[in-house]
């Protein structure tokens, strides 16, 4: 995704998140509001990303093979 596209819909959720009606509407659905930039954003899902592999190599778990 170009940078510029992923900035402006990062200014688009801050924009939103400044809504506290949204924000209570968000929680109160059970998601987790985190205020960041689309950097902050894609570390943080590499971060998960290395974690979930990393559980998956101690628990020996395999990717499926397509039929």
């Amino acid at each position: 995704m170009p940078n510029e596209l992923r900035e402006r819909i990062a200014a688009d959720v801050r924009q939103a998140l400044a809504d506290r009606t949204i924000v209570q509407r968000l929680e109160a659905g059970g998601q987790e509001v985190v205020r960041g930039s689309a950097a902050e954003f894609a570390a943080d899902i590499d971060k998960q990303r290395l974690g979930a592999a990393e559980n998956a190599r101690v628990l020996g778990l395999k990717a499926a093979q397509p039929q």
